[in-house]
């Protein structure tokens, strides 16, 4: 069975609700507050109206490649959550988030044949997976803080990753060390500070802002002889 609604608004104070089947909505879907689950369902739009996520919502997928569509335009609030929970490999769609956090189980993949995808929150891994893979030469640009679960590991291939925050930003979690290929850190604010060991393997550019905390930073490109340490004078705690 698959339900139709004109508007669908989720207003709960707490707990979470969870579709039971595919829906459409031919106008606006808003999650003012509390959880809704999609599970491996879809919540498509009719072609008009918005999806909008407020201040404290959050919004589970755990279907393999899939973003509600048929929307006119998304509002995410900085304070909302979108989880990628699906116990299979999971594509990431490339929009403008308030907090990303990626769960479930196996690979996560990002920015899918490259593009910018925004968060104006913080991206978190939740303990459960296993692998994120950014695809292509696509970009992140963060504007809070990253914290990957001990048991996560990020390949960045050809991925550029921009923390860009107006407030102080971390990189950390609970691994030893995160992986990057192209690292700007561009916060004008306050400091991005490095909470684990960072590895490099393309170009590293301190535009403002980076606090190398106790980190160790290797640069450790398996490709290419030049890597770029630009930007303002750089104080690193172990190069």
């Amino acid at each position: 069975a698959a339900y139709s609604y004109n508007n669908l608004t989720i207003n709960k104070t707490a707990g979470t609700a969870t579709t039971g089947a595919n829906i459409t909505v031919g106008n606006n879907l808003t999650i003012s507050q509390g959880t809704l689950n999609l599970a491996n369902r879809d919540a498509n739009g009719g072609g008009a109206g918005i999806l909008s996520l407020g201040s404290g919502a959050t919004l589970q997928i755990a279907q393999g490649n899939y973003f509600p569509s048929g929307y006119a335009s998304e509002s995410f609030h900085s304070n909302s959550t979108v989880e990628y929970n699906a116990t299979f490999n999971q594509t990431v769609a490339i929009k403008a988030y308030g907090h990303l956090k990626l769960g479930g189980t196996d690979t996560k993949f990002l920015s899918p044949g490259g593009g910018t995808t925004t968060l104006t929150g913080n991206l978190t891994t939740d303990g459960t997976a296993g692998a994120v893979t950014a695809e292509a030469s696509g970009y992140l640009v963060i504007q809070g803080n990253v914290s990957f679960a001990a048991n996560t590991s990020f390949t960045p291939n050809a991925y550029t990753v921009t923390m860009s925050g107006t407030s102080a930003q971390s990189i950390g979690g609970g691994v030893a060390s995160i992986s990057f290929n192209n690292l700007t850190i561009n916060n004008n604010s306050a400091s991005v500070t490095a909470n684990v060991n960072l590895s490099i393997a393309g170009n590293f550019a301190n535009t403002n802002g980076f606090g190398a905390g106790t980190s160790t930073v290797t640069f450790n490109s398996a490709t290419t002889t030049v890597q770029n340490i630009t930007g303002v004078a750089t104080t690193f705690y172990n190069l």
